[in-house]
């Protein structure tokens, strides 16, 4: 899983072509594949083109907003991504205990 992080305040990300671009004062800092990117987490200020975030949307990549101190401000996500019935499944597993108490000595051998 892929992970596009923008940090540097004043940076800007934009599409061209089959790559997302981010730069920062009309110069372009680095270049990504579009489609080697799972999800985007921007901090402080950010700016994304509204073509990108359309095509961050329809593609099921989330973008997450975050302070310059980290401070959680929101994510924006497409919910037609959202898997219902495996939430559901998740649900239901919670209350066999046997299943948890399988999973919680496989967390703690990590």
């Amino acid at each position: 899983m892929t992970t596009l992080y923008v940090t540097e305040s004043g940076s800007f990300i934009k599409r061209k072509g089959g790559h997302v671009i981010v730069g920062r004062n009309h110069e372009v800092l680095f270049e990504v594949p579009f489609k080697s990117i799972d999800d985007v987490t921007v901090f402080d200020s950010v700016h994304i083109s509204s073509s990108l975030l359309t095509d961050f949307i329809s593609n099921g990549i989330p973008v997450t907003w975050l302070s310059g101190y980290g401070k959680y401000f929101g994510t924006l996500i497409n919910t037609n991504t959202v898997d219902i019935h495996k939430h559901q499944r998740q649900f239901t597993m919670r209350e066999d205990q046997e299943f948890c108490l399988a999973l919680s000595k496989k967390l703690n051998q990590c």
